[in-house]
């Protein structure tokens, strides 16, 4: 059989098989990239309309470091988004911007605002407190999450910030406790903690024990001990765990 010119881009056969040659549109096939999507977390939504609806209908909402959570946008009307799409969070200001809401592509150190926000949310935020609240007025709201400490920064200044309440979840319903004793402040010891927290309790328990064996701490030392001694080993500066938490991990004060 004579040889057939194939030109660019035709299917065709390989000899004697009867088996289709599609390697050229392997090779060359054009590939549309995935399109980011923003995010929303229903309990966060949930959260946000019991503070509005029980607390305070803010005028302005500062979200610094937003990435593609939007969840601000369903409760409030007035959302300034901010981010400089470091990491993870690349494309997250474009795709926010697609989607009509109000985002700002830059650090937010050098953001500078039109006029002073009335609430300030900081969820998993890659900066100090302090940072973001200078753009906030004076008796303005924070709604912060503790995960990178924000919280606990703010409760460590009662000269600048005060604490109004936590947000607990029970029975799928948000609500604002404002019974503060215990938020922030640490056991002294793990017979505290078991007292106060017996789930924490074993979880610390068990994961002490297994890092004190694996570090080879003397089994004859009390748990206590190990806690300090496994906390040298590894050169960690953790503390021991708060009395209480928000079971929604989420907190509200005001700025002074």
């Amino acid at each position: 059989m004579a040889n057939k010119t194939i030109n660019s881009g035709e299917f065709h056969e390989h000899r004697g098989t009867g088996i289709r040659n599609d390697s050229y549109f392997s090779r060359h096939k054009t590939v549309e990239p995935i399109k980011p999507k923003l995010e929303f977390s229903d309990e966060l939504i949930s959260i946000y309309n019991e503070f509005k609806n029980k607390v305070y209908n803010p005028k302005s909402v500062l979200c610094p470091s937003c990435g593609f959570d939007a969840s601000p946008s369903k409760v409030f009307s007035n959302v300034t988004f901010v981010d400089g799409e470091i990491g993870g969070n690349q494309r997250c200001i474009e795709t926010m911007i697609r989607e009509g809401l109000n985002a700002i592509k830059q650090d937010i150190r050098n953001y500078i605002p039109e006029e002073e926000h009335d609430l300030l949310i900081l969820m998993n935020p890659c900066i100090h407190t302090d940072v973001a609240a200078k753009y906030l007025k004076k008796g303005g709201w924070i709604i912060s999450n503790n995960y990178h400490s924000n919280a606990f920064q703010m409760h460590a200044k009662p000269e600048q910030y005060d604490f109004f309440g936590a947000f607990h979840a029970e029975k799928n319903q948000i609500t604002i406790t404002r019974d503060l004793e215990g938020y922030f402040e640490q056991v002294k010891n793990f017979e505290e903690l078991k007292r106060v927290n017996p789930e924490e309790y074993e979880f610390l328990r068990d994961l002490t024990e297994s890092i004190a064996k694996q570090c080879k701490i003397s089994p004859k030392l009390s748990l206590d001990e190990k806690w300090i001694e496994t906390k040298k080993s590894m050169a960690s500066i953790e503390k021991m765990p708060f009395k209480r938490y928000a079971n929604t991990d989420t907190y509200l004060f005001v700025k002074k």
